[in-house]
């Protein structure tokens, strides 16, 4: 499913990261982040 993700993502143009997600959530950078991509709260924990 996420190999499925990534790829659909490049295809329609978007930079793809991937990061281990554990503690990220709780930490400063993550903030910064959601702020700076004006991201919600679902679409940033959704993978």
């Amino acid at each position: 499913m996420l190999t499925h993700d990534v790829i659909k993502s490049l295809r329609l143009g978007f930079n793809v990261i991937l990061v281990n997600p554990k503690g990220t959530t709780n930490s400063e950078e993550h903030d910064r982040v959601m702020k700076e991509k004006n991201f919600g709260r679902q679409i940033t924990l959704k993978h």
